[in-house]
């Protein structure tokens, strides 16, 4: 096993172990806004900001290794197994997404009161009615998932896409990224800001960042260093926002809602960001 495959199965065991110490972290020590509201936040005490600086530790770290171990030029291989069951999960968790909002919206016709009953996530816009950005949001899942899923299915069995094809296709979850960003900043400036929504935003951004260097490297020489760091950044951030959020919901801290849905797709994503990583490989820049 070579030094990138070795750092990537480090970083994702890292990564699961800050997620669960910070499932727990969470659990312990979670003050919800109100007694219907699945808004949380922790208080300033020892643990918390322990947790807040080894993480900032470790990705300072992965920001070292990447600059030691990626100053080559990064190939992606799409036709690797790893490559293309990857692609699979992050196209099965965000079709799985779209599912649970077409519940969330069908629960808005139903229930006038629906926004009061404390299943609604962040979303608090008094409305039934989904807003512009949400159908951009979900149109663009949609788009990423049917992107990935022809990525895992035709690169693996049929004959490989075009680099230049895989880089249009990306702008696919490369807008998603970027819109749900744009949604997560004006849904936390109508409301306080909550204590896990920093690791959220540095997560979406490191998405963001990871897939446009990935188109780039389909059409021309990309350096690893950007693309294995925004990629451990993601897998890091992704990890210790999205498990603990989809386990507070799924075991009834929290109620089960379209924020629990998301939580699918950032894990599924960052498995997808895990095996792209794991099946790269690295050539001296021409």
């Amino acid at each position: 096993m070579n030094i990138r495959k070795r750092n990537v199965l480090l970083v994702t065991v890292i990564s699961v172990v800050m997620a669960i110490l910070r499932t727990l972290l969470v659990s312990v020590n979670l003050e919800k806004n109100s007694g219907n509201a699945d808004i949380y936040y922790l208080p300033e005490n020892f643990a918390v900001i322990a947790f807040a600086v080894a993480s900032a530790i470790l990705l300072l770290a992965f920001l070292v290794s990447a600059f030691k171990f990626g100053r080559k030029t990064v190939e992606l291989d799409d036709a690797s197994i790893a490559s293309s069951v990857g692609s699979l999960i992050a196209s099965f968790a965000l079709i799985g997404t779209t599912i649970a909002y077409s519940f969330v919206f069908d629960a808005r016709q139903k229930d006038p009161d629906f926004f009061a009953n404390g299943i609604h996530g962040r979303d608090m816009v008094d409305s039934q009615e989904p807003s512009v950005l949400e159908i951009f949001v979900i149109a663009f899942a949609v788009a990423s998932a049917l992107k990935f899923l022809l990525i895992g299915i035709r690169n693996h069995r049929i004959a490989k896409l075009k680099p230049s094809s895989v880089s249009i296709l990306t702008l696919f979850p490369i807008i998603f990224s970027a819109l749900r960003l744009l949604y997560d900043f004006v849904e936390t400036s109508a409301i306080p800001f909550a204590s896990s929504n920093a690791y959220h935003m540095v997560s979406l951004i490191a998405v963001l960042l990871f897939f446009l260097t990935e188109g780039k490297a389909y059409v021309s020489e990309s350096k690893a260093v950007l693309t294995d760091f925004y990629g451990y950044t993601a897998i890091f951030m992704l990890s210790v926002f999205a498990i603990p959020n989809f386990i507070l919901h799924v075991f009834g801290t929290l109620t089960f809602d379209i924020d629990a849905a998301f939580s699918i797709a950032d894990t599924g994503i960052a498995v997808y960001v895990i095996t792209k990583l794991y099946s790269s490989k690295t050539t001296e820049a021409e």
